[in-house]
């Protein structure tokens, strides 16, 4: 038997693995740890792969607090203006984001 709900769930569910998806195909790693590192410039501080490996798969805001506790600017910088911080210069540089190789081979 045919239900609306249950197709508009299966719907819901392929919009959001297709955004996913599409979300995944721009290279933005690399402005992360651009970003990162201009951050960190300002304190006199690198950004390293010690740290970075630190903040990896973790949610935002525990990432953030490793960054400025581990960076040993937690005096100076919140975790949270961090993430905004971070957020505004990362918003700058999306647009300018190159596809992944191959991401797109299917169209």
């Amino acid at each position: 038997m045919y239900s609306k709900s249950h197709n508009f769930i299966g719907l819901s569910a392929l919009a959001a693995y297709i955004h996913a998806d599409l979300v995944s195909v721009a290279d933005t790693e690399k402005f992360y740890t651009e970003v990162q590192e201009i951050i960190l410039a300002r304190f006199n501080k690198k950004f390293d792969w010690s740290l970075k490996a630190k903040m990896m798969g973790r949610k935002a805001i525990e990432a953030a607090r490793i960054f400025v506790e581990e960076s040993g600017i937690s005096d100076s910088l919140s975790a949270e203006d961090f993430l905004v911080e971070r957020e505004s210069m990362l918003q700058d540089l999306f647009p300018t984001s190159e596809l992944m190789p191959g991401r797109f081979c299917f169209l």
